[in-house]
């Protein structure tokens, strides 16, 4: 989408990031390309889009490099400098993240439909009889939009109490 040409460094020492910006500036597409991504790897699908993506989780540097569909290859990729398949990847869940935690308060469902596949294999999973599935992509619908602020206010830091003063003019919540 417009997000062509894009780079986003985020701050590795902050737990929280907030996307601050006006209407059309690729907030969105920025969240939903990075969902689309940790799904598509967590399901073990090849790449929907290509991308270049540098992170660390647990003190492990993964990159990868994806490419065009039309394009033989589908992905470089290394952890800590060693080279390993896109498919390897997807079964070390060790070097994904833990949880992608969804929420948008626009208009439509575009960015929930990203999360389907999760959804769908998590009733599979219940209805199988496990007990309490894990659902590494979860998304919270506008109905939830309450607690999702709630969040901010659940560690009492004062860095996100400011920006919450600062940027939102939200003082507390009651």
């Amino acid at each position: 989408k417009n997000l062509q040409d894009f780079q986003i460094k985020f701050d590795t020492k902050s737990p929280t990031t907030v996307l601050v910006g006006r209407n059309g500036t690729g907030k969105s597409n920025l969240l939903e390309a990075l969902t689309i991504i940790f799904r598509d790897l967590d399901l073990g699908e090849g790449p929907n889009i290509a991308y270049y993506m540098e992170y660390e989780r647990r003190g492990h540097q993964i990159k990868i490099i994806t490419f065009p569909k039309e394009q033989k290859k589908k992905a470089v990729i290394t952890i800590d400098g060693d080279g390993i398949t896109y498919n390897q990847l997807s079964k070390k869940k060790e070097y994904l993240p833990k949880f992608v935690f969804g929420y948008y308060s626009g208009p439509g469902n575009r960015m929930e439909e990203h999360f389907d596949k999760h959804q769908d294999r998590f009733y599979r999973d219940l209805l199988k009889g496990k007990d309490k599935p894990l659902r590494p992509l979860f998304y919270a619908r506008l109905v939830h939009s309450q607690f999702v602020l709630l969040a901010f206010f659940l560690e009492q830091d004062e860095e996100i109490r400011k920006f919450l003063r600062e940027y939102l003019r939200i003082e507390g919540l009651d």
